[in-house]
């Protein structure tokens, strides 16, 4: 187990450095900011999230495109959950290994070579 210290007190204050914010101040609303956050995924993670987030389609075209593929991924992480693309990233990597149907193989292992190319991840 790793050891880890835990605040007694947390200091919190107004946002004022590397910050965005969205819309006009609204005194009875919240103010929205830009959150960074690190996600460290595997090429079987990478390749389930764009195969399966619902409301993102890869074309062939798309995966020659790598910016629409790295939007693409920030997407599917903003709309999925990270439970979600790990349960998935078994099936996609059978899929990758031709343990399916021609047509979703085939889909599969050009995603995968797109997802290498801009990832630097392979299978």
């Amino acid at each position: 187990m790793m050891p880890a210290t835990l605040p007694t007190a947390l200091t919190v204050g107004p946002l004022s450095r590397d910050t965005d914010l969205f819309g006009e101040n609204d005194p009875d609303g919240s103010a929205r900011v830009t959150v960074q956050a690190t996600v460290h995924l595997s090429f079987a993670e990478i390749l389930s999230a764009l195969m399966y987030t619902p409301g993102l389609h890869v074309s062939y075209e798309d995966m020659t495109d790598d910016e629409y593929l790295r939007e693409a991924l920030r997407y599917a992480l903003v709309t999925s959950t990270h439970l979600d693309i790990e349960r998935a990233a078994d099936t996609a990597m059978s899929e990758y290994e031709g343990n399916t149907t021609m047509e979703l193989c085939e889909y599969a292992v050009c995603l995968g070579a797109a997802v290498t190319r801009v990832f630097k991840v392979q299978a």
